[in-house]
């Protein structure tokens, strides 16, 4: 499993969502299979097909939200390492080995 963690994506506007999701549609070497909302941390889990290029996904995910960033939050992408869910949490444990607890 391949994943991508994007913090604060659930503050931008509506139209850049829509825009993310053509941009996501838009290319062949890589492919979303699942999506998860975390509402509580207001960021989105995006699950990739075995096949994709993760690198090229997150370069280009990172371009497109350095163009829509505001003052007030940043948009972080992350590479998820390890994924646990465990009752009521889901512990992320990212690239830079910091890990994330999320209650469920």
């Amino acid at each position: 499993m391949k994943f991508i963690y994007i913090e604060n994506y659930l503050k931008i506007s509506r139209n850049n969502k829509l825009d993310f999701f053509v941009l996501m549609n838009g290319f062949k070497n890589f492919k979303v299979v699942h999506q998860k909302i975390i509402l509580d941390d207001n960021s989105i889990l995006l699950e990739f097909s075995k096949k994709s290029e993760l690198s090229f996904a997150k370069k280009l995910f990172e371009k497109f939200f350095e163009d829509i960033e505001t003052d007030k939050f940043k948009v972080n992408i992350l590479f998820v390492k390890n994924i646990v869910q465990d009752h009521n949490e889901l512990i992320l444990t990212f690239e830079n080995d910091l890990t994330k607890k999320i209650v469920l």
